[in-house]
């Protein structure tokens, strides 16, 4: 994976810093995609996890019964068909409940630890992800329903562009107020490659890619290579003072606060998700 991931970069990336995040993006993710491949939803069944046993006892039964088929006449094929078939139904019975029981027990050990990622990473894994599709949105007025998808969209940038952008009322005195520090000089050193690791080594994994579609752990492993490109970026973030606009644009997403109205857009909490790349830009800044 590295030595692809420095071979693609070396051969695309241009000279010109103006292009060099787009490029990066865009080789990286072409990169990952043909060497990794995308992951598939698939979630998780008792007959997967016992796929060995339960065929064998499949196997045993549709031989039996396949011999008992060709010889219906025989009593003792058709005794050895049935025996098959109600050992099979009850070994298979058995194992399902105990798959389930098993499951039952780690989400309750996760749920007792408040370790929610577990919790719902485990529930995923049984059932595979929700698709709620576009729920019904009352008008910001609240009489009528907006069921239309367009519809529907432009009342979640109505309400957030009315949450998120609501007029200042603090006052600039209080400022003449605080203690004020001692300029920090050594903040406007170029970046270093060690304060890049770090701010990779900062990033919690496990978290959902951007819109650029770059995990977290992509960065973690993608070698020393990806990490002086990622420098670079940074460097040219730092001396034009031109943030790219992939690193300034979030993804909204809406959770409802499990009281209220579901279609009522102040019942639900709003939270933003940035290009993993950018964070880490933002968090080499901060250090």
């Amino acid at each position: 994976m590295q030595a692809e991931l420095q071979s693609s970069l070396s051969e695309t990336l241009a000279d010109s810093s103006t292009d060099e995040w787009p490029i990066f993006k865009k080789t990286v993710f072409a990169t990952t995609a043909k060497v990794i491949g995308y992951q598939k939803s698939h979630h998780k069944d008792w007959f997967d996890d016992q796929d060995g046993s339960a065929r064998h006892l499949l196997d045993e039964m549709h031989s039996t019964h396949l011999s008992w088929i060709n010889d219906k006449s025989n009593a003792s094929k058709r005794a050895a068909c049935t025996s098959a078939r109600s050992a099979a139904q009850r070994s298979l019975r058995q194992m399902k409940e105990q798959w389930w029981l098993n499951k039952a027990l780690e989400l309750q050990r996760a749920a007792d630890r408040r370790d929610t990622k577990a919790f719902y990473g485990g529930l995923r894994a049984v059932y595979g992800t929700r698709d709620s599709g576009s729920i019904p949105v009352r008008s910001q007025n609240g009489p009528t329903l907006i069921t239309d998808r367009a519809g529907i969209l432009n009342r979640w940038a109505e309400h957030f562009q009315r949450v998120l952008n609501q007029e200042s009322k603090f006052d600039q005195n209080v400022l003449d107020e605080i203690p004020q520090w001692d300029t920090a000089d050594a903040l406007m050193d170029p970046i270093e490659p060690a304060e890049v690791q770090q701010a990779i080594n900062q990033m919690s994994a496990g978290k959902s890619p951007g819109e650029d579609g770059l995990p977290v752990e992509l960065f973690k492993t993608g070698g020393v290579h990806l990490q002086q490109k990622l420098l670079t970026i940074f460097k040219d973030i730092w001396h034009q003072h031109a943030v790219p606009q992939d690193f300034k644009n979030a993804l909204v997403v809406h959770i409802f606060k499990k009281k209220g109205d579901r279609s009522v857009c102040d019942d639900y909490r709003g939270i933003s998700q940035k290009t993993n790349a950018g964070s880490g830009q933002a968090v080499v800044q901060l250090t």
